[in-house]
């Protein structure tokens, strides 16, 4: 019924949109408790792999959510569980 209800489409899209600014607002490019790589920021970051690898929408632009991501992309253990790796 996804196809029959663009509204439904629609309003999801607004509502992601806006948990992005949300977080943008609360992120530091450092993460979301600077010092620490906490369960807020592995979240984003695998969250965010799963939506490109996905192709389902775009959520860069934000400048602190982008940087975040990059950095913690490249901890050692976040590579290993990328959705383009077998299981």
């Amino acid at each position: 019924g996804v196809n029959e209800e663009p509204g439904y489409l629609a309003r999801e899209q607004r509502r992601v949109q806006s948990i992005l600014d949300w977080l943008e607002q609360r992120a530091t490019p450092e993460g979301f408790v600077p010092g620490w790589f906490s369960v807020m920021d592995l979240n984003l970051v695998i969250t965010a792999q799963w939506v490109d690898f996905r192709g389902l929408f775009e959520w860069r632009g934000r400048p602190s959510i982008d940087r975040l991501v990059a950095l913690h992309e490249k901890r050692p253990t976040i590579p290993a569980s990328h959705p383009s790796l077998p299981v």
